[in-house]
């Protein structure tokens, strides 16, 4: 049963979700329309680089756009089915927002586009955007929620 305080809680999150990919496709257009040539943020350490991607991470499966988007799909429609298998704390729920957000942002991507428009380069990772952001700070909550889950059960264990 849904109760009022889940809706509110359901709500703020669809809100959330629906800001990141708001501001993933907004910062994504400014780069695409502006930024003509590097702009060096922090020397040394942030620039503003247009880059524009066919593939997934590290360009893995360049080239493969419909692939992309069919895996894409699948894994938003599977967690969005499947959610409530992976757990029912904040850091699963957060966690599954701001990833499926950021899988929907490359998406439009890459159905729009054909390729994922990367701008932010911090020298010792990959080109990279607000979607990107988002799913890895998704999959750090989903792997925060693992480790404390796996140390309240072996600390119960032991006991």
């Amino acid at each position: 049963m849904v109760t009022q305080t889940n809706r509110y809680a359901i709500g703020y999150r669809l809100l959330v979700g629906g800001g990141v990919i708001a501001l993933d496709q907004l910062t994504k257009w400014l780069a695409y329309t502006g930024l003509h040539r590097p702009i060096m943020v922090v020397p040394g350490w942030l620039e503003w680089v247009l880059v524009t991607n066919t593939g997934a991470a590290y360009s893995l499966l360049d080239g493969h756009r419909w692939w992309l988007v069919g895996i894409s799909l699948v894994v938003i429609v599977m967690l969005l089915r499947f959610h409530r298998w992976l757990g029912d704390t904040a850091w699963t729920k957060w966690g599954l927002v701001f990833f499926i957000s950021g899988a929907i942002g490359n998406l439009i991507d890459r159905v729009c586009h054909g390729f994922v428009i990367d701008f932010i380069q911090i020298y010792w990772i990959p080109v990279f955007n607000v979607a990107d952001m988002a799913i890895n700070i998704g999959m750090g909550c989903l792997i925060a929620e693992w480790v404390l889950v796996y140390r309240q059960s072996s600390s119960s264990t032991s006991s």
